[in-house]
C-alpha cells in the first residue's frame, strides 16, 4: 500500500514538528510542509495529496496585511485582503481537487468565526486542535473516510443550537457586510465608515441597531452594555481577520 501523501500548511515550527511526529508514528506517510495558503494552493495544483492539514491563521499573512493597511493600500472592492486557511479549503473545492481538508488550529477567540464559516458554509467536518496533536491520526482517518471528527476544544466554538447561522446574520446582507468591512479596515466614525462602505452617513446611523441585533442572534453571549457603535467596533476589532478575509469576500461580496 502506498504511503499517504499529506500536506501540512503551518507556519509555526513547533506545531509542524508535533504534527509530523504524530502522523509518522501512526502510519506510513509522505509529508510535505508549506508555510502559507498561497504556497499550499500552488503545491496542490502541481502534486496530488490525500489530505491537507491546514492552520487557520498565519502570522506572516497577518503581518503583511497590517503593513499594507497602515500604508493605506487596502481596498474593500479590489486587491487582496487578508489570507487565511479558508483560501486552501476554497481552492480544494473550486479546483475539484481530491485532497481532503483537516482544520488544524488552536482555539484562540479570533479564529472562532473562521471555524464556523469553514463548518457552516464550506462543509468542513474534520477539525483537530493543536493542543491534541496525538489525535491527528484519528482526524486524518475521518477525513479519508468522509466522516466527521470534531475535537471538543474546537467544537465548543461552533454555533450553538440556540443561535442563528452566519448566512442568516453577519453574512445575510451585502450592504451590511460592507459596513462591517469598513469598520474592520479601521474606520470608526460614521462619516468615515460611510465613505468606505459607499453609503450615506445617515445609513450608518440607521444600520447600527440592526447590525447589533444580527450580531446578538449569531453570538447571543456577546455583552450588549454600551452603545451599538461602541459594541460593534469592539467586536470587529477582535475579529477583523474574518471580516477582511479574502475568501469570505470572494464568496460573499
Amino acid at each position: 500500500m502506498d504511503a499517504l501523501r499529506i500536506l501540512i500548511v503551518e507556519d509555526e515550527g513547533v506545531s509542524v514538528e508535533a504534527a509530523i511526529n504524530a502522523l509518522r508514528t501512526a502510519a506510513s506517510a509522505a509529508i510535505d510542509v508549506v508555510s502559507g495558503p498561497f504556497e499550499a494552493i500552488e503545491k496542490m495544483k502541481a502534486e496530488s495529496y490525500d489530505v491537507a492539514l491546514v492552520d487557520m491563521l498565519f502570522r506572516t499573512e497577518s503581518d503583511e496585511f497590517e503593513t499594507r493597511r497602515r500604508l493605506g493600500r487596502i481596498g474593500l472592492d479590489g486587491g487582496q485582503l487578508h489570507q487565511s486557511g479558508l483560501a486552501v479549503l476554497h481552492a480544494i473545492a473550486k479546483l475539484g481537487l481530491p485532497t481532503r481538508p483537516v482544520i488544524w488550529s488552536g482555539g484562540a477567540p479570533n479564529r472562532r468565526i473562521h471555524m464556523i464559516f469553514a463548518h457552516e458554509v464550506m462543509g468542513c467536518r474534520v477539525m483537530c486542535a493543536k493542543e491534541a496533536s496525538g489525535d491527528l491520526p484519528r482526524a486524518v482517518a475521518a477525513a479519508l473516510q468522509g466522516s466527521e471528527y470534531m475535537h471538543p476544544v474546537l467544537g465548543m466554538y461552533l454555533t450553538p443550537d440556540y443561535a442563528r447561522p452566519l448566512k442568516e446574520t453577519l453574512l445575510a446582507s451585502p450592504a451590511r457586510l460592507r459596513i462591517w468591512r469598513a469598520m474592520a479596515s479601521g474606520q470608526h466614525q460614521h462619516k468615515a465608515i460611510a465613505k468606505s462602505a459607499g453609503v450615506k452617513p445617515s445609513t450608518i446611523r440607521k444600520s447600527m441597531d440592526d447590525l447589533r441585533s444580527k450580531l446578538l442572534e449569531f453570538d447571543p453571549g456577546y455583552p450588549a452594555n454600551g452603545s451599538p457603535s461602541t459594541e460593534l467596533i469592539r467586536y470587529v476589532a477582535q475579529n477583523w481577520e474574518f471580516f477582511l478575509d479574502d475568501t469570505v469576500r470572494a464568496m460573499f461580496p
